[in-house]
C-alpha cells in the first residue's frame, strides 16, 4: 500500500489501532479535493514537528495557501475534545490554528482489516462519525494562556453533544473551519467601515461632475452608495490582479505586475497611481475577466484628480493586503460579507442581499434536485445550466458552485 502521507501507517488485518485508521482516513480525505490531491503537505497526519517550535503530533492536519490550517483530532468511540482544544493555539509555518475538529471514530472499525477499511472510507455513507468543531476567538498577535487551554474562550458547535456524519460531511467542516465566519464577518465589518471613509474621501477630492459620471456607469443615484459600491470593485479587481500576477502563464508573459510592484515613493509613504493600475487592468482585459475588469477600468474615471486617486487607491491596496493575510479564503463569498455591511437603504432599493450561510442551505437543496447521474462525469456537468434570475453579490451562484464542486470532487472528479 502506497503511504502518500509521511507518518502514515500501513494496516494490519484484524488489528486496527487509531494511528492506522487515521492514516486511512488522511488518504480518505485526500482523494476527496483535488488541491489536496495535487500539492503533499496540504493534508499531513500523525508527523512529529508539524506544530511549530515543539514535537507534537496533529493526527491529522489541514492546510492550504489561502486559509488558515485546521487540526482534526480522532479517538475511539467518542470525539477527541481535549486533544483537539490542546491544538486551538497553536501555529503551523506560522499560522494560527484557530480551529480545531474533534473525531469520534466507529468502535467497530477496530475488528476491521485494512481492505475492509480502505472500502469503507471509499464509499459514501459507509462509516459514521461523530463530530465537534472548537473555534476560539484568538487572533494573531495575541497570548495564549492557561485560561484558553482550559475550554475558556473556547466555542463548539454543535454546542452539545455532537453530530454524526460521513467522511465527505468532514471535508466540508474542514473546509468551513479553514475560513472561520466569525473572523470573516469581522472582517468585512471592519472593511465596511473603511471604504465608507475612503468614498468620503473620494467625494470630497472629486469634482461633481466626475462623481456623477462614476456612480452613472454603475447604475446608481446616491452618490454615497455609488461611490462606496465603486471602491468594492476597485478592491475586488485588485485582489484578483495580485493573485493572476502570481500565476505562470500568458498574463505573466505580459508582464502582469501585483499592485504592491506599483507602488512608489518613500518606504514610509509609497504609493500607486490610477494610470499603472489602468495599464495592468488593461492587460488582463486583453486575456479574459471582462466581467471584473472592464466594469472596475470603467467606472476608474479619468477625472478624478491624481492625488486623490492615488490616496484612494492606494489605501484599497493596503486593505487588499490585509484580507490576504487574514488567510481568509478565496472560495470565501467576501463580497456578499461586504455589501449588506454597506447598503443603508435596502427597503428604499429594494436590494435584500441572501446571507452566505443561507444562500449555502439553499444552494444545497437545489443541486440535490439537479438530477446528475453521476457527479464524477466532467461532460455531463457541463452540460448544467443554472441561472440567478435576481443576481446581486453572486452569493447564490457561488453556493450552487461550491456544492456542485464538492460533489464532483468527492466523487473522484477533478483529477
Amino acid at each position: 500500500m502506497e503511504n502518500k502521507c509521511t507518518g502514515e501507517v500501513g494496516l494490519k488485518a484484524g488489528t486496527t489501532g487509531e494511528p492506522e485508521f487515521n492514516s486511512a482516513l488522511a488518504r480518505a480525505l485526500r482523494q476527496r479535493r483535488s488541491y489536496w490531491r495535487d500539492v503533499p503537505d496540504a493534508l499531513a497526519c500523525q508527523r512529529n514537528g508539524l506544530v511549530d517550535g515543539t514535537s507534537r503530533q496533529i493526527d491529522i492536519l489541514v492546510r492550504s495557501q489561502d486559509a488558515l490550517p485546521v487540526a482534526v483530532e480522532t479517538e475511539w468511540g467518542s470525539p477527541a475534545l481535549d486533544d483537539a482544544r490542546g491544538r486551538l493555539g497553536a501555529r503551523v509555518d506560522g499560522r494560527l490554528i484557530r480551529s480545531a475538529i474533534a473525531v469520534g471514530l466507529p468502535e467497530e472499525a477496530l475488528a476491521w482489516n485494512d481492505q475492509q477499511i480502505e472500502q469503507a472510507l471509499s464509499t459514501p455513507d459507509e462509516v459514521s462519525l461523530k463530530m465537534v468543531m472548537l473555534y476560539s476567538n484568538i487572533r494573531d498577535g495575541d497570548s495564549v494562556g492557561a485560561s484558553l487551554l482550559e475550554g475558556h474562550g473556547v466555542g463548539r458547535w454543535p454546542e452539545s453533544g455532537y453530530i454524526t456524519g460521513t467522511v465527505d460531511d468532514l471535508v466540508r467542516l474542514c473546509e468551513y473551519a479553514s475560513a472561520p465566519r466569525d473572523l470573516v464577518t469581522g472582517m468585512a465589518r471592519g472593511v465596511a467601515q473603511e471604504i465608507e471613509a475612503i468614498a468620503n474621501n473620494l467625494r470630497g477630492g472629486s469634482h461633481p461632475r466626475t462623481v456623477r459620471a462614476i456612480i452613472e456607469k454603475l447604475g446608481q443615484d446616491d452618490p454615497n452608495q455609488g461611490l462606496q459600491l465603486a471602491c468594492c470593485i476597485w478592491l475586488t479587481a485588485m485582489r484578483l490582479q495580485n493573485r493572476l500576477a502570481g500565476q505562470s502563464g500568458t498574463l505573466m508573459d505580459k508582464g502582469l505586475r501585483s499592485v504592491d510592484d506599483l507602488l512608489v515613493g518613500p518606504v514610509d509613504d509609497q504609493r500607486v497611481s490610477a494610470r499603472a493600475i489602468r495599464d495592468q487592468w488593461r492587460k488582463i482585459l486583453s486575456v479574459n475577466y471582462g466581467t471584473i475588469f472592464s466594469v472596475a477600468l470603467d467606472s476608474l474615471d479619468s477625472g478624478i484628480p491624481k492625488d486623490t486617486a492615488a490616496d484612494v487607491l492606494t489605501n484599497l491596496s493596503g486593505i487588499a493586503d490585509r484580507i490576504s493575510s487574514v488567510r481568509l479564503g478565496n472560495r470565501i463569498d467576501f463580497a456578499g460579507e461586504l455589501f449588506p455591511q454597506l447598503l443603508k437603504d435596502r427597503k428604499e432599493t429594494a436590494a435584500h442581499y441572501t446571507l452566505p450561510v443561507t444562500a449555502e442551505l439553499l444552494a444545497g437543496l437545489a443541486v440535490d434536485r439537479l438530477g446528475v447521474l453521476d457527479w464524477s462525469n466532467t461532460e455531463e456537468l457541463r452540460r448544467l445550466r443554472i441561472a440567478d434570475m435576481a443576481c446581486g453579490t453572486g452569493a447564490l451562484l457561488r453556493a450552487v458552485y461550491g456544492n456542485i464542486r464538492h460533489n464532483h470532487e468527492s466523487t473522484g472528479g477533478g483529477h
